[in-house]
Protein backbone atom coordinates (compact mmCIF):
# COMPACT_ATOMS: atom_id res chain seq x y z
CA UNK A 1 0.00 0.00 0.00
CA UNK A 2 2.44 2.04 0.64
CA UNK A 3 4.16 1.71 -2.62
CA UNK A 4 1.39 2.37 -4.21
CA UNK A 5 0.25 5.18 -2.45
CA UNK A 6 3.76 6.43 -3.23
CA UNK A 7 3.46 5.83 -6.52
CA UNK A 8 -0.22 7.69 -7.20
CA UNK A 9 2.25 10.96 -4.82
CA UNK A 10 4.67 10.32 -7.18
CA UNK A 11 2.80 10.51 -10.29
CA UNK A 12 0.10 13.48 -8.88
CA UNK A 13 3.56 15.73 -8.18
CA UNK A 14 4.74 14.95 -11.76
CA UNK A 15 1.35 15.92 -13.50
CA UNK A 16 1.25 19.07 -11.48
CA UNK A 17 5.22 20.48 -12.63
CA UNK A 18 3.58 18.99 -16.36
CA UNK A 19 1.12 21.32 -15.84
CA UNK A 20 2.64 24.45 -14.48
CA UNK A 21 5.65 23.95 -17.50
CA UNK A 22 3.11 23.52 -19.95
CA UNK A 23 0.93 26.77 -18.65
CA UNK A 24 4.61 28.78 -18.55
CA UNK A 25 5.34 27.50 -22.24
CA UNK A 26 2.07 28.84 -23.36
CA UNK A 27 2.07 32.09 -21.76
CA UNK A 28 5.35 32.74 -23.66
CA UNK A 29 5.50 35.41 -26.12
CA UNK A 30 8.06 37.18 -27.01
CA UNK A 31 8.75 40.67 -25.50
CA UNK A 32 6.62 43.42 -26.48
CA UNK A 33 4.02 41.26 -27.97
CA UNK A 34 0.49 41.12 -26.94
CA UNK A 35 -1.76 38.06 -28.40
CA UNK A 36 -5.39 39.60 -29.48
CA UNK A 37 -8.77 37.60 -29.90
CA UNK A 38 -12.17 39.17 -30.99
CA UNK A 39 -13.72 38.87 -28.08
CA UNK A 40 -10.28 39.14 -25.63
CA UNK A 41 -10.83 35.55 -24.19
CA UNK A 42 -8.14 32.90 -24.20
CA UNK A 43 -7.42 30.24 -26.89
CA UNK A 44 -5.03 27.86 -27.49
CA UNK A 45 -1.97 28.67 -26.18
CA UNK A 46 -2.73 32.07 -25.79
CA UNK A 47 -3.97 32.06 -21.96
CA UNK A 48 -4.24 36.25 -21.30
CA UNK A 49 -4.75 37.52 -24.41
CA UNK A 50 -6.59 41.02 -25.10
CA UNK A 51 -9.45 42.69 -27.05
CA UNK A 52 -8.20 44.60 -30.38
CA UNK A 53 -8.91 48.44 -28.28
CA UNK A 54 -7.29 47.46 -25.35
CA UNK A 55 -4.22 46.19 -26.82
CA UNK A 56 -3.73 49.35 -28.81
CA UNK A 57 -4.09 51.70 -25.44
CA UNK A 58 -1.43 49.05 -23.96
CA UNK A 59 1.97 51.25 -24.38
CA UNK A 60 3.35 47.91 -23.21
CA UNK A 61 2.23 46.07 -26.56
CA UNK A 62 4.99 46.61 -29.26
CA UNK A 63 3.49 44.22 -31.35
CA UNK A 64 -0.28 43.05 -31.66
CA UNK A 65 -0.79 39.20 -32.83
CA UNK A 66 -4.69 39.20 -33.99
CA UNK A 67 -6.23 35.69 -33.98
CA UNK A 68 -8.07 35.22 -37.58
CA UNK A 69 -11.76 36.60 -36.51
CA UNK A 70 -13.96 39.90 -37.04
CA UNK A 71 -12.94 42.68 -34.86
CA UNK A 72 -15.32 45.53 -33.68
CA UNK A 73 -16.03 48.04 -31.41
CA UNK A 74 -18.85 50.72 -30.43
CA UNK A 75 -16.95 52.80 -28.20
CA UNK A 76 -15.71 55.05 -30.63
CA UNK A 77 -17.19 56.63 -34.00
CA UNK A 78 -13.49 57.26 -35.20
CA UNK A 79 -12.54 53.25 -35.46
CA UNK A 80 -10.17 51.85 -33.55
CA UNK A 81 -7.12 54.40 -32.48
CA UNK A 82 -3.29 53.66 -33.25
CA UNK A 83 -1.58 56.51 -31.81
CA UNK A 84 1.71 55.53 -31.50
CA UNK A 85 4.71 53.48 -33.47
CA UNK A 86 3.54 49.68 -33.18
CA UNK A 87 3.20 46.96 -35.67
CA UNK A 88 0.06 44.92 -36.40
CA UNK A 89 -0.28 41.09 -37.95
CA UNK A 90 -3.38 39.40 -38.37
CA UNK A 91 -3.35 35.46 -39.25
CA UNK A 92 -3.01 33.65 -36.34
CA UNK A 93 -4.50 31.01 -35.57
CA UNK A 94 -3.98 31.54 -31.36
CA UNK A 95 -1.03 28.53 -30.78
CA UNK A 96 1.55 30.39 -32.11
CA UNK A 97 4.56 31.45 -29.53
CA UNK A 98 7.02 32.74 -32.05
CA UNK A 99 6.37 34.84 -35.22
CA UNK A 100 7.35 32.02 -37.73
CA UNK A 101 4.80 29.62 -36.89
CA UNK A 102 2.03 32.47 -38.12
CA UNK A 103 0.69 30.15 -41.18
CA UNK A 104 2.19 31.42 -44.50
CA UNK A 105 0.81 32.97 -47.37
CA UNK A 106 -1.74 34.79 -44.61
CA UNK A 107 -5.24 35.62 -46.13
CA UNK A 108 -5.90 38.73 -45.22
CA UNK A 109 -9.41 38.09 -45.27
CA UNK A 110 -9.62 35.78 -42.61
CA UNK A 111 -8.89 38.76 -39.65
CA UNK A 112 -11.49 41.17 -40.42
CA UNK A 113 -11.62 44.89 -39.07
CA UNK A 114 -15.26 45.70 -39.86
CA UNK A 115 -16.67 49.17 -39.27
CA UNK A 116 -20.38 47.82 -39.65
CA UNK A 117 -21.48 50.52 -42.39
CA UNK A 118 -21.90 52.56 -39.06
CA UNK A 119 -18.28 53.94 -38.16
CA UNK A 120 -14.49 54.61 -39.46
CA UNK A 121 -12.23 51.68 -39.39
CA UNK A 122 -8.78 52.88 -38.26
CA UNK A 123 -7.83 55.79 -37.48
CA UNK A 124 -3.92 56.36 -37.22
CA UNK A 125 -3.29 59.83 -36.02
CA UNK A 126 0.97 60.90 -36.01
CA UNK A 127 -0.63 64.40 -34.13
CA UNK A 128 -0.52 63.45 -30.84
CA UNK A 129 2.25 64.15 -28.12
CA UNK A 130 3.44 60.34 -28.62
CA UNK A 131 5.43 61.91 -32.11
CA UNK A 132 5.08 60.91 -35.69
CA UNK A 133 3.56 57.32 -36.94
CA UNK A 134 6.37 56.46 -39.20
CA UNK A 135 6.81 53.31 -41.68
CA UNK A 136 7.93 51.50 -38.40
CA UNK A 137 3.96 51.21 -37.60
CA UNK A 138 2.94 47.91 -39.86
CA UNK A 139 -0.12 46.95 -40.57
CA UNK A 140 -0.12 43.46 -42.37
CA UNK A 141 -2.36 40.31 -42.78
CA UNK A 142 -6.21 42.04 -42.41
CA UNK A 143 -9.36 43.21 -44.02
CA UNK A 144 -10.73 46.24 -43.21
CA UNK A 145 -14.30 46.71 -44.45
CA UNK A 146 -17.26 48.37 -44.49
CA UNK A 147 -16.07 51.95 -42.93
CA UNK A 148 -18.01 54.80 -42.98
CA UNK A 149 -17.03 58.23 -42.58
CA UNK A 150 -19.63 60.05 -44.69
CA UNK A 151 -21.09 62.78 -43.40
CA UNK A 152 -24.35 61.68 -43.08
CA UNK A 153 -23.14 59.01 -40.25
CA UNK A 154 -22.05 61.83 -37.80
CA UNK A 155 -19.32 64.68 -38.21
CA UNK A 156 -16.76 62.41 -40.02
CA UNK A 157 -15.89 62.89 -43.63
CA UNK A 158 -12.54 61.49 -44.31
CA UNK A 159 -11.20 57.72 -44.47
CA UNK A 160 -14.16 55.52 -43.90
CA UNK A 161 -10.97 52.42 -43.59
CA UNK A 162 -8.15 54.59 -42.58
CA UNK A 163 -8.25 58.03 -42.02
CA UNK A 164 -3.87 58.85 -41.58
CA UNK A 165 -4.07 62.24 -39.92
CA UNK A 166 -0.44 64.06 -39.97
CA UNK A 167 -1.77 67.99 -40.54
CA UNK A 168 0.39 70.68 -39.52
CA UNK A 169 3.77 71.25 -39.50
CA UNK A 170 6.07 68.55 -37.66
CA UNK A 171 3.93 65.89 -37.84
CA UNK A 172 3.53 62.62 -39.95
CA UNK A 173 1.98 59.96 -40.83
CA UNK A 174 3.44 57.39 -42.93
CA UNK A 175 2.86 53.91 -41.67
CA UNK A 176 3.53 50.24 -43.63
CA UNK A 177 0.50 49.24 -44.98
CA UNK A 178 1.15 45.08 -46.37
CA UNK A 179 -0.85 42.68 -47.68
CA UNK A 180 -4.04 44.39 -46.54
CA UNK A 181 -7.89 44.18 -48.36
CA UNK A 182 -9.63 47.44 -48.31
CA UNK A 183 -13.54 46.41 -48.87
CA UNK A 184 -16.91 48.39 -49.46
CA UNK A 185 -15.65 51.00 -47.44
CA UNK A 186 -16.90 54.75 -47.98
CA UNK A 187 -16.67 58.06 -46.95
CA UNK A 188 -16.95 61.78 -48.38
CA UNK A 189 -12.76 61.88 -48.97
CA UNK A 190 -10.85 59.10 -49.58
CA UNK A 191 -13.86 55.66 -49.56
CA UNK A 192 -10.39 53.21 -48.32
CA UNK A 193 -8.09 55.71 -46.93
CA UNK A 194 -8.06 59.53 -46.56
CA UNK A 195 -3.84 60.26 -46.25
CA UNK A 196 -3.65 63.97 -44.02
CA UNK A 197 -0.58 65.40 -44.92
CA UNK A 198 -1.54 69.16 -45.55
CA UNK A 199 -0.18 72.39 -43.94
CA UNK A 200 3.49 71.92 -43.74
CA UNK A 201 2.41 68.17 -42.42
CA UNK A 202 3.37 64.60 -44.08
CA UNK A 203 1.02 61.18 -44.99
CA UNK A 204 2.83 59.04 -47.18
CA UNK A 205 2.18 55.52 -46.15
CA UNK A 206 4.08 52.62 -47.92
CA UNK A 207 1.52 50.14 -49.48
CA UNK A 208 2.35 47.07 -50.78
CA UNK A 209 0.78 43.50 -51.50
CA UNK A 210 -2.98 44.94 -51.20
CA UNK A 211 -6.03 45.06 -52.77
CA UNK A 212 -8.70 48.35 -52.52
CA UNK A 213 -11.90 47.00 -53.85
CA UNK A 214 -15.35 48.60 -54.13
CA UNK A 215 -15.13 51.47 -51.81
CA UNK A 216 -16.79 54.72 -52.63
CA UNK A 217 -16.04 58.30 -51.88
CA UNK A 218 -17.23 62.08 -53.05
CA UNK A 219 -13.22 62.50 -53.84
CA UNK A 220 -11.03 59.22 -53.94
CA UNK A 221 -13.20 56.26 -54.21
CA UNK A 222 -9.90 54.35 -52.82
CA UNK A 223 -7.84 56.78 -51.97
CA UNK A 224 -7.76 60.40 -51.00
CA UNK A 225 -3.95 62.34 -50.43
CA UNK A 226 -4.39 65.52 -49.29
CA UNK A 227 -0.91 67.45 -49.83
CA UNK A 228 -2.26 71.08 -49.58
CA UNK A 229 0.71 72.99 -48.55
CA UNK A 230 2.21 69.98 -47.16
CA UNK A 231 3.14 66.55 -48.59
CA UNK A 232 0.93 63.10 -49.19
CA UNK A 233 2.56 60.77 -51.56
CA UNK A 234 2.19 57.41 -50.54
CA UNK A 235 4.24 54.36 -52.46
CA UNK A 236 1.99 51.76 -53.93
CA UNK A 237 3.77 48.58 -55.02
CA UNK A 238 2.19 45.47 -56.40
CA UNK A 239 -1.55 46.23 -55.45
CA UNK A 240 -4.81 45.89 -57.07
CA UNK A 241 -7.37 48.43 -57.46
CA UNK A 242 -10.80 47.39 -58.51
CA UNK A 243 -14.34 48.73 -58.83
CA UNK A 244 -13.97 51.75 -57.13
CA UNK A 245 -15.88 54.89 -57.73
CA UNK A 246 -16.32 58.43 -56.55
CA UNK A 247 -19.60 60.86 -56.66
CA UNK A 248 -17.13 63.49 -57.70
CA UNK A 249 -13.79 63.29 -58.91
CA UNK A 250 -10.99 60.13 -58.81
CA UNK A 251 -12.54 56.63 -58.85
CA UNK A 252 -9.22 55.00 -57.36
CA UNK A 253 -6.90 58.22 -56.42
CA UNK A 254 -7.72 61.36 -55.67
CA UNK A 255 -4.14 63.83 -55.70
CA UNK A 256 -4.51 67.29 -53.36
CA UNK A 257 -1.10 68.81 -53.64
CA UNK A 258 -2.49 72.51 -53.58
CA UNK A 259 -0.75 75.97 -53.40
CA UNK A 260 3.34 75.05 -52.56
CA UNK A 261 2.34 71.49 -51.31
CA UNK A 262 3.20 67.86 -53.06
CA UNK A 263 0.66 64.91 -53.92
CA UNK A 264 2.77 62.72 -56.25
CA UNK A 265 2.57 59.13 -55.35
CA UNK A 266 4.75 56.71 -56.67
CA UNK A 267 3.10 53.55 -57.83
CA UNK A 268 4.82 50.33 -59.77
CA UNK A 269 3.26 46.94 -60.62
CA UNK A 270 -0.27 47.69 -59.50
CA UNK A 271 -3.27 47.18 -61.44
CA UNK A 272 -6.47 49.45 -62.02
CA UNK A 273 -9.21 48.32 -63.40
CA UNK A 274 -13.16 49.22 -63.18
CA UNK A 275 -12.63 52.33 -61.09
CA UNK A 276 -15.14 54.84 -62.09
CA UNK A 277 -16.05 58.39 -61.38
CA UNK A 278 -18.72 61.39 -62.19
CA UNK A 279 -16.21 63.46 -62.62
CA UNK A 280 -12.74 62.77 -64.03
Amino acid sequence: IRTTTGTFATLALALCLAGLANSAQAQQLPAGVCAVTPDGTPTGTWLSPKKLEAALADASCTTLWLMQGTYTQTANIDGFLIDRNLQLYGGFTGDETAFASRPSNVDSNLTKLDGETLRRVLLIDGTTTNGPITNATVIDGVSIQNGNAQAAAGTLTKGGGIYCNGSSAGHDCSPSINNATFSSNTADYGGAISNEGNEFGASSPNITHSVFNENTALYGGALYNDGANGNSSPTITDSVFKGNSARGAGGALFNFGFSSGTSSPSISNTTFSGNSSSGG
